[in-house]
């Protein structure tokens, strides 16, 4: 009995932890793309990009990549 009430704890910590991790990267990416939108301004003015669009897109990609890279690790 005690070692069926072990295991029912270890998973839905388990199950928490995924979840509360999920939640941080997603608030993470949030918070990058909110970047990334005042970084692409700055990238224009510095003549790295022609538009503000195309600088955002690169950085939203960049920062999705990661995002993916740290979900699944």
């Amino acid at each position: 009995m005690t070692t069926m009430v072990l295991h029912y704890s270890t998973n839905l910590l388990d199950v928490i932890k995924t979840i509360l991790r999920n939640l941080m990267l997603g608030w993470q990416l949030a918070t990058q793309k909110r970047a990334n939108m005042e970084v692409a301004k700055y990238l224009v003015e510095a003549g790295e990009y022609q538009n503000i669009h195309e600088a955002r897109r690169e950085l939203d990609m960049r920062a999705q990549q990661w995002y993916e890279e740290q979900k699944n690790a």
